[in-house]
């Protein structure tokens, strides 16, 4: 990384020693050229004990301004502007002085558990090797290292820290691993945390309890916080600060409150429009407009299904004894934690996997029980949108043929009719021809799921597994993913089976719900009586664990407290 630290003047230097963390007029290009930078003249400060969250769409440069912070810029990177820590500027630092910065006084959590610990060495050993790169001396000792990793694991609430230091990485969940970085990071008692969208592949609860855990050690040690998200609630909720970026420029800055509340800027206001949890009633006026439904009949019922896996004592009870309905041209909801049961009722749904026990019956024939040539058929009817717009779809492929590949297994139509028909299903979905030609790594993640959802619709099906549809993407693009959706069911009174672990998604889209955990059913019923006077425990704590759930203005709990 080269660096040239300008235009610094002296008053900007005393009032950076105010603060723990000061960036001022930060210009990063990975280029080389400035002119062509990524991020440009971003300025903020993070005080003692304070969190400050810098918020934005993904190529916002959040990511950008974490790693100039950090100085884990490429090499051929040019950086002008100025980053003091504890009033030392540190971009002209030499890398070996600026290494008994970084882990020991600025610690870091990044945001995938799964790919930031070393697969193949136990969690015990790259806990330790943190506290041995700290050099403080009552470490030395191999056993109080242990000691004090076993403590470590303790402290961020892992129930059984010997076992968890004694296994591998993938012996873990991803709530469990992202305590284990948190440890880490906390191991060398740094005075500012980073926190790179710490929760962002965790469910709700588990993205609760780990916030909560962060600003546990941050009243306790009086550390500061630099909290990098894309989720606008969940910012404000945990934030002092907010700094919002979008195409590597600052939109606004302040007050978590006054971010929240009263946006200046017409992207903050946006973003503060996209919130789920903070919008209950975006989609209320395209839902009323929906037709009435074509059928009393509904499209899928799912009756005392039960689903195991293994045997004996590694016999997992994955589904027990689940039933519901999805009507014609609404929406039902499943929702819960990871290992609830969702996907696997999803997939037996779909006929990638046989219940036990049970019926699933689509437009009245139970598909556990089609031979192949009726599954065919059948599954006219069933279209999956999978999670990842990312990894669904074939990079080989244009969008013209990923949207035709359906068209052409069935049969349907002549090649002119088939090409008609996939122009028509793109501009459906709010693209347009110049998109044909183009493969998947030349579109955003918004227009992969556009393009998922053209194919979807190719066959005309009368119900939509959409499987966590929305989670890989920002804030606004889910919420125009939520809105083509919605349009959609609208024109073509489409029935939908939506799996979620994001309630506040959950509220804007569903009609009904069912909530899941251990393969069991929690309760289910209306989103309204689910969300405002949920009955079982369970529920309440999902609700309760909703990001801005907790914020004035948000009434999401408001009606739990009484229920």
């Amino acid at each position: 990384m080269t660096s040239t630290v300008d235009g610094t003047s002296s008053r900007q230097v005393e009032h950076a020693t105010a603060a723990l963390l000061a960036v001022h007029d930060l210009t990063v290009s990975y280029s080389g050229d400035l002119a062509d930078a990524t991020v440009r003249e971003v300025s903020f400060e993070v005080g003692q004990g304070e969190t400050v969250a810098i918020v934005g769409e993904s190529g916002s440069g959040k990511s950008t301004v974490v790693n100039t912070v950090l100085r884990l810029l490429d090499h051929g990177a040019a950086v002008r502007g100025a980053v003091h820590f504890a009033g030392r500027e540190v971009l002209g630092l030499h890398e070996k002085e600026f290494r008994r910065l970084r882990g020991r006084q600025i610690g870091f959590v990044p945001q995938d558990p799964t790919s930031s610990l070393n697969p193949v060495r136990r969690i015990d050993r790259q806990v330790v090797e943190a506290y041995r790169a700290s050099g403080l001396p009552e470490h030395r000792d191999q056993r109080t290292w242990y000691e004090q990793a076993r403590s470590l694991l303790e402290s961020v609430g892992l129930v059984d820290p010997s076992r968890a230091l004694r296994s591998y990485p993938h012996q873990l969940s991803g709530g469990q691993l992202q305590r284990v970085l948190i440890a880490i990071a906390l191991a060398q008692r740094p005075a500012l945390l980073v926190a790179d969208e710490p929760t962002s592949a965790l469910d709700v609860t588990i993205q609760k309890t780990v916030l909560d855990l962060i600003d546990q050690v941050k009243a306790q040690s009086g550390a500061s916080v630099l909290l990098v998200t894309h989720d606008l609630a969940l910012a404000s909720e945990r934030a002092d600060k907010v700094v919002v970026l979008n195409g590597g420029e600052v939109q606004e800055h302040g007050p978590s409150h006054a971010v929240l509340h009263a946006p200046r800027s017409d992207y903050a206001r946006e973003l503060v429009g996209d919130v789920p949890s903070l919008n209950l009633d975006k989609f209320a006026a395209a839902k009323r407009r929906r037709p009435e439904r074509a059928s009393a009949d509904p499209v899928l019922v799912v009756s005392d299904v039960r689903k195991s896996f293994g045997r004996g004592e590694h016999r997992v009870d994955a589904l027990q004894g689940v039933s519901f309905l999805v009507e014609a041209g609404r929406t039902h909801a499943l929702v819960g934690e990871s290992g609830s049961g969702k996907s696997t009722l999803a997939r037996i749904a779909l006929r990638l996997e046989v219940p036990d026990q049970g019926e699933v019956l689509v437009a009245g024939q139970d598909v556990a029980r089609l031979d192949r040539a009726g599954l065919r058929v059948a599954r006219r009817d069933l279209q999956l949108l999978y999670q990842n717009p990312f990894t669904s779809l074939d990079p080989t492929y244009t969008v013209g043929r990923l949207v035709a590949e359906p068209l052409r297994r069935y049969r349907i139509g002549t090649r002119d009719e088939r090409r008609v028909r996939v122009a028509e299903l793109v501009r459906l979905v709010g693209l347009d021809d110049t998109y044909l030609p183009r493969r998947p790594a030349a579109l955003s993640g918004g227009q992969r799921q556009r393009v998922a959802i053209a194919r979807a619709l190719a066959l005309n099906p009368r119900l939509l597994v959409l499987d966590e549809p929305t989670s890989a993407l920002d804030v606004v693009v889910q919420a125009q993913i939520l809105q083509v959706l919605v349009d959609l069911q609208g024109r073509f009174g489409l029935s939908y089976l939506f799996i979620s672990h994001d309630l506040s998604v959950v509220r804007q889209l569903a009609d009904t719900v069912t909530v899941l955990r251990s393969g069991e059913v929690q309760e289910s019923g209306t989103v309204e009586q689910v969300f405002s006077r949920p009955r079982s425990e369970y529920a309440r704590r999902l609700v309760d664990s909703i990001p801005g759930a907790r914020l004035p203005g948000a009434d999401v709990t408001a009606d739990v407290a009484g229920g």
